[in-house]
């Protein structure tokens, strides 16, 4: 099967510590869901479930130094139950103001590893220096602004998957089935604080050390 990436659940909650997104979408057992999570608030305890029972670890999660707003954490499930995905509950240690959330299944994929991270705290792009990568590979960004980006354009070669707005505290997934290096970045108009993470989900990964670069 050639790899693909399908968007699945996602949706947005007010003052709480918990977030179910709900909708229906068929998963394929052997594949694998990538579940993101964006809060306004310093939290951490991430852990998921969904209506089939499958699995969830957190891979990253991340709060840079300057964003004291956005938190992201991106979780994994290899599908272990198929079927019709109907519900995904994404819970935390303490309430944030406003959280949003959608899920993505991947083909091809294995648990990945972090490649790069980055924060700012208000800005109109968000760029990150990466190995050579190739697989299926994701960008992730929590960003935390009081109204709309504005047009929002991923890297260069990346396909956006969502992006679901609380109002204040927004996730951006977007994808790329191939090959990336060097230096990506994703613009916005209306200056974000924002955290940045991409990560590969490759069958064979190339391995590359990490890059963890902050801006002040």
């Amino acid at each position: 099967m050639s790899a693909f990436v399908q968007t699945l659940l996602q949706g947005s909650a007010g003052l709480a510590a918990t977030i179910t997104i709900s909708g229906s979408k068929p998963v394929t057992a052997g594949n694998d869901i990538y579940v993101l999570l964006a809060v306004q608030s310093q939290a951490n305890g991430f852990t998921c479930t969904d209506n089939l029972g499958n699995t969830y670890v957190v891979v990253h999660d991340f709060e840079g130094p300057l964003i004291t707003n956005s938190r992201q954490a991106l979780l994994h499930a290899r599908i272990t139950a198929g079927g019709t995905l109907t519900s995904q509950t994404i819970s935390w240690s303490n309430s944030s103001s406003q959280s949003s959330a959608g899920s993505v299944e991947v083909t091809d994929a294995v648990t990945p590893a972090q490649d790069a991270t980055d924060s700012n705290g208000g800005s109109t792009s968000a760029s990150l220096t990466i190995g050579s990568v190739s697989g299926v590979l994701l960008w992730t960004q929590a960003m935390w602004r009081a109204g709309s980006l504005g047009v929002y354009v991923p890297p260069t070669g990346y396909t956006t998957a969502l992006i679901q707005d609380a109002g204040n505290i927004k996730a951006v997934l977007a994808y790329k089935i191939g090959a990336s290096s060097g230096v990506l970045t994703a613009t916005w108009d209306n200056n974000a604080e924002w955290t940045a993470v991409h990560t590969d989900a490759p069958e064979t990964r190339v391995a590359v050390p990490q890059v963890i670069r902050y801006e002040r």
